[in-house]
């Protein structure tokens, strides 16, 4: 009774480019550079005559980084951080396995030994606005629904 995607895949092109570069931006201690990723209503969105509401999963994946990123600076963890924090390292897990990008990436050698680090290359990449785009609109009805009725 709901739509599996936020929009058919056919309508999300990969029209977006992205060059793959290290960034003074996103550092892991920038907590508020890391909530300025969200949109409105965190990434939910709702649905159907009866609102319900979903998660959108390129922002469910944006918050497992953040979710990893906040167990990097927070010690000890609560066995429930520990327990969401395992969630969220499996989810981004099988979320890259799921978009499998085969695009190739330059080996180097170093003392170190052999490392692909992939800056500099280009990728071909769905457009990520859409989803913000459309997530910011969806919540910006919900005032409307929740108290115009």
């Amino acid at each position: 009774d709901f739509p599996q995607s936020l929009m058919p895949l056919s309508e999300h092109p990969y029209n977006a480019r992205l060059t793959i570069e290290d960034t003074v931006h996103y550092q892991y201690n920038d907590t508020e550079e890391w909530q300025s990723i969200f949109p409105p209503g965190g990434g939910f969105v709702r649905l159907g005559p009866e609102h319900r509401m979903f998660g959108i999963s390129m922002f469910h994946q944006l918050h497992c980084l953040d979710k990893m990123r906040r167990a990097i600076l927070k010690e000890p963890p609560t066995a429930w951080e520990k327990s969401h924090t395992q969630h969220c390292l499996n989810y981004v897990r099988q979320m890259i396995l799921c978009a499998s990008n085969l695009r190739l990436e330059d080996v180097k050698e170093s003392p170190r030994g052999i490392k692909a680090d992939g800056l500099g290359l280009e990728h071909e990449c769905r457009d990520w606005s859409l989803p913000y785009v459309m997530a910011t609109e969806n919540h910006r009805d919900w005032p409307e629904w929740l108290y115009g009725q």
